[in-house]
């Protein structure tokens, strides 16, 4: 169990994403190689709009649990209560991650020792600072517009239990890019920790019919 909570720890930090200047800085793409790339939640829309931007570099694009437009009314008041709550109640906004982000399936195999024990560490190891930026961030997204631009072959992932980017937003963001395809894996919004075989095979089986 003990590994389980520190991986759900791990996990739970990847909902915020890096820049897209450090993206470009990691793969040192210089304009001259393309890839494929992959956006989560906050990073689909990060994603969707490099892919948009640079049609020339992306080959293909996998958005798993994405959203279009952080102002939503339903969207814009959980990211306003996200705010509030890592401003005023940081055990409370980490509990409310758990249960928002995760299946009850897969939440109920942890017993209360380690749900305890997972809330404690995020709440002791996360960067609040950087969760507030992300959280504002996610209130801005808008990329409406560049998703109609985007040229790369594109899949969009849900989740199906998802309650933080619901299956009415990631098919919204699909139906804005011509001619993306959709998959659907059983898990919650923490779909990499959940379901990793089942992300992945969507993910391979997408990236391998477009480049064999």
């Amino acid at each position: 169990m003990q590994n389980r909570s520190l991986a759900l720890i791990r996990q739970m930090h990847r909902e915020y994403p890096i820049s897209q200047i450090e993206l470009w800085q990691l793969l040192g793409a210089g304009g001259t190689h393309r890839f494929d790339l992959v956006g989560y939640s906050l990073g689909a829309a990060v994603a969707a709009s490099i892919a948009a931007k640079h049609p020339e570099m992306v080959r293909s694009l996998v958005l798993v649990s994405g959203f279009s437009y952080g102002g939503d009314p339903r969207m814009r008041l959980q990211f306003d209560l996200w705010l509030h709550l890592a401003r005023t109640d940081k055990i409370a906004l980490t509990k409310l991650l758990l249960v928002s982000g995760l299946s009850r399936e897969f939440l109920s195999g942890f017993d209360e020792n380690t749900i305890n024990r997972i809330i404690q560490g995020f709440v002791a190891t996360s960067d609040w600072p950087l969760i507030e930026q992300n959280i504002r961030v996610d209130l801005a997204v808008d990329v409406r517009e560049q998703a109609k631009k985007i040229k790369a072959p594109t899949l969009s992932i849900t989740g199906k239990y998802d309650q933080i980017v619901p299956l009415f937003y990631t098919q919204e963001l699909a139906d804005l890019i011509p001619s993306a395809k959709r998959a659907e894996i059983p898990s919650g919004h923490l779909s990499f920790l959940e379901k990793p075989a089942d992300l992945g095979s969507a993910m391979m089986t997408f990236l391998l019919e477009k480049h064999p």
